[in-house]
């Protein structure tokens, strides 16, 4: 049962319930953002943007990792590097609060992993991928006689 409808940043958002069900392609198409108490902001994202955000992220970490793997000359430093960008992006806790408040702070980093909607995985999945193709396209003109600096 939709309780409320709202605008926020130019997307639909409905606030609702934490007991309703969503369909599989809501569940695919929402990015969920954090509520107080029983309520909760569902996002409902387009696919053509969850499309454009995927290509987005993968352009983006392809183009971070390739020159870094120029300028560092390690080939796979941006795919070893990732996991823990993917963590900052999702973490919305200050960096020194790891070291003053350890554990409340971790608790709520993987509350927030665990509550990722599909849209989001898809789209740091495809940062990460961009990532690998990046190493993968050193690798290869490496080989090929390419000395990248």
């Amino acid at each position: 049962m939709v309780v409320n409808q709202l605008f926020f940043l130019g997307f639909r958002c409905f606030v609702i319930d934490k007991t309703q069900k969503l369909t599989l392609f809501q569940i695919f198409s929402t990015l969920k953002m954090v509520g107080q108490g029983r309520e909760t902001a569902i996002v409902q994202m387009n696919i053509v943007v969850l499309i454009i955000s995927m290509l987005l992220f993968l352009v983006l970490f392809f183009g971070i990792g390739f020159i870094l793997n120029m300028l560092l000359r390690m080939t796979w430093i941006m795919a070893i590097i990732y996991p823990i960008v993917a963590l900052f992006i999702v973490d919305e806790v200050r960096f020194i609060e790891y070291f003053t408040n350890t554990v409340p702070s971790l608790s709520d980093l993987g509350t927030r992993i665990v509550n990722l909607a599909i849209a989001d995985i898809l789209i740091l999945a495809c940062g990460w991928g961009g990532a690998l193709v990046a190493g993968f396209t050193i690798k290869a003109l490496r080989k090929k006689g390419y000395q990248m600096f």
